[in-house]
């Protein structure tokens, strides 16, 4: 089965959160409403992410191929990575391989509105597996880590030792509830995230990470929370 593309961009032209979702075929067309769009049902699409040029932050775009309330996968968007210089995809991220069934695609474009606590993993250090319980309480206040029934500010990066699998539990106790993305920290280039989940529909959420194929010694997580600004979908048939 063929692999059909789709290109989504965050438009904000004054930069102040306030903006809108807009799709395109390919790189030379027009930028239109997520409504001008119909996707093929059953087919599998790569989906190239971007936002408008000169944004002072980083959108975080989520797609759910099961329609609101469904697992989610996204990307944080490089500010430079508008789809609109260099050559093919170099200034989009691109989400490969995404199964579209029959429901409308959700689309979600969000922004960071946490510090980004770490969590440093040693595989096979333990004979139980390990949970992390975090705490967000709000950006005055900041994110704790729940131990023994006390809370303690979270200043660095977490170490925990653990056997074949780790828990990282997020709780927003903010006055507004947030989108949390947990995703192994391979540095600034970091791509598609694969563990989203709105924290407004349950709170807390047991984010739950097996070893990673390689068995690797040691993983570094990153936990972020963003807040939405828009949302769309695109109609499938």
């Amino acid at each position: 089965m063929s692999t059909k593309s789709f290109r989504i961009q965050w438009h904000d032209t004054n930069d102040d959160k306030d903006g809108s979702l807009k799709g395109r075929q390919a790189r030379h067309d027009d930028w239109k409403s997520l409504d001008d769009f119909t996707l093929s049902a059953n087919t599998t699409y790569d989906f190239y992410l971007s936002q408008y040029q000169g944004l002072s932050y980083n959108a975080f775009i989520t797609l759910s191929t099961a329609g609101s309330g469904a697992p989610q996968v996204g990307a944080k968007i490089p500010k430079n990575f508008n789809d609109d210089k260099g050559s093919g995809n170099d200034y989009a991220v691109e989400l490969a391989n995404i199964a579209v069934g029959s429901s409308p695609v959700a689309v979600t474009a969000s922004y960071l509105v946490s510090e980004d606590p770490k969590v440093q993993v040693s595989w096979g250090q333990s004979s139980s597996n390990a949970t992390v319980s975090l705490i967000w309480r709000g950006s005055s206040r900041g994110w704790f880590q729940k131990v023994n029934g006390s809370e303690i500010p979270v200043t660095g990066t977490i170490d925990v030792k653990t056997n074949d699998k780790v828990t990282i539990e997020v709780d927003d106790q903010s006055q507004n509830k947030s989108i949390a993305a947990v995703y192994e920290d391979t540095g600034p280039d970091t791509a598609q995230i694969d563990d989203v989940h709105d924290l407004r529909e349950s709170n807390p959420y047991p984010f739950v990470r097996p070893r990673p194929s390689g068995s690797p010694s040691v993983t570094t997580y990153t936990v972020n929370l963003f807040d939405e600004m828009s949302s769309g979908s695109l109609a499938v048939r």
